[in-house]
C-alpha cells in the first residue's frame, strides 16, 4: 500500500512567501459580503442552527452548554484528541487501528479534531468499525490528487493549489449515513469537535458536529463537510472555505481555513473548562485524556 502523500505540503507551504506578494484582491468582491467591524463578527452565527461554534477563547454562560458537555458515564470520561499533521495523519490512523486489536480502546466521550485530525475525528468517534475506512483513506492513494497544482495560475491566484479534490475526498467519505451515525451519538451524549481558523477575525473557532449533524437541517451535510475541509485547508495552499453567516440581520460569507493555523491540538474550549457547569461533576471519579501527535514534538 502507498502511504498517503499530504506531508508534500510541508514543502509546498514553504512556497507561499514567494508569491504571496503576487496575490490580488480576496476573492469576494463587494464589501457586503464580510462583517462591517468586530463586534459583528463576534456575533456572527449560522443561521437555523443556535450554538454551534464557539470561538476558542470566548466564554458563554453555563446554560447554553447542555449540547457542548458530555453527558455519558458519570464515572469516568475519555477524551481523544487528534494533532495536525499533514500525511502524519497516517501514524495516527496507525495508532488507533493498533490500539483496536489489543482490545483496550475506549469509547471516547469526547474527541476533537485539528487539520488532518479533523479529517480522521468522525471515524475515530464513530469507533473501530471504522477503522478501515481510515487505513483506506490514509494509504490507499486516494488523497494523492490533493497535491495537484495550479502552475502557473496558482502563482497569481489565492492559493497553490485547487480545492475541488479536497472537496471531492471529503465528500465521498462524509456521507448521509455518516452525519446520522454522528447524530446519533451526539443525542447519546457524546461530544465531536473540529478547530478552524476564522481568518476574517484571525480567531480559532470550535465547531460541535454532532449538533450540526442533529440539527436535523437539509443543509446539515454541507456545512459538516464545509467545515471538515475547512480544518485540513492549509492557508495560501488551499483556498479558504467560505461559510455564510449572519449577524444583525445580515448575511455574509467568512473565510474558514486550516486549525493548526491557530493550535495544532484542540484542547476543550475554555467555555467549558471555565463554567459553572464544569466538566467533570463532583461524582466522576476520573478523565482521562488521550493526544495523538500526527507532528514531530521535536523539530526535525
Amino acid at each position: 500500500m502507498r502511504p498517503l502523500k499530504l506531508s508534500v505540503l510541508v514543502g509546498l507551504a514553504a512556497l507561499v512567501a514567494t508569491f504571496v506578494w503576487f496575490r490580488g484582491c480576496d476573492t469576494r468582491i463587494a464589501a457586503t459580503d464580510i462583517p462591517l467591524d468586530a463586534a459583528e463578527a463576534e456575533k456572527a452565527s449560522i443561521a437555523g442552527y443556535g450554538e454551534i461554534r464557539i470561538y476558542r477563547d470566548a466564554r458563554i454562560a453555563a446554560g447554553d452548554l447542555r449540547d457542548w458537555t458530555p453527558a455519558t458515564d458519570p464515572d469516568g470520561l475519555d477524551v481523544l484528541m487528534i494533532s495536525g499533521g499533514g500525511g502524519g495523519g497516517a501514524f495516527g490512523v496507525g495508532v488507533l487501528s493498533a490500539w483496536s486489536e489489543t482490545g483496550t480502546r475506549p469509547q471516547f466521550d469526547v474527541v476533537t479534531g485539528v487539520s488532518t485530525g479533523a479529517l480522521i475525528a468522525p471515524f475515530a468517534f464513530l469507533g473501530s468499525a471504522h477503522d478501515g475506512t481510515l487505513v483506506h483513506l490514509f494509504t490507499s492513494g486516494v488523497a494523492d490528487d490533493l497535491v495537484a497544482t495550479k502552475f502557473p495560475v496558482g502563482l497569481i491566484g489565492s492559493s497553490l493549489l485547487r480545492s475541488t479534490p479536497m472537496r471531492r475526498m471529503v465528500e465521498e467519505f462524509i456521507t448521509q449515513a455518516v452525519l446520522q451515525q454522528v447524530a446519533a451519538e451526539h443525542r447519546k451524549g457524546r461530544r465531536l469537535l473540529v478547530l478552524t481558523t476564522n481568518l476574517d477575525t484571525q480567531r480559532a473557532v470550535v465547531w460541535n458536529m454532532g449538533a450540526i449533524a442533529n440539527s436535523g437541517r437539509l443543509d446539515a451535510l454541507k456545512l459538516f463537510q464545509d467545515v471538515m475541509a475547512a480544518s485540513a485547508s492549509i492557508p495560501g495552499v488551499y483556498p479558504a472555505v467560505m461559510i455564510e453567516a449572519e449577524s444583525g440581520g445580515r448575511r455574509f460569507q467568512e473565510m474558514h481555513s486550516d486549525g493548526g493555523s491557530t493550535s495544532q491540538v484542540l484542547i476543550l474550549p475554555q467555555a467549558i473548562l471555565a463554567s459553572t457547569n464544569p466538566l467533570v461533576p463532583a461524582k466522576r471519579q476520573s478523565v482521562d485524556f488521550h493526544v495523538i501527535v500526527n507532528n514531530a514534538l521535536i523539530p526535525e
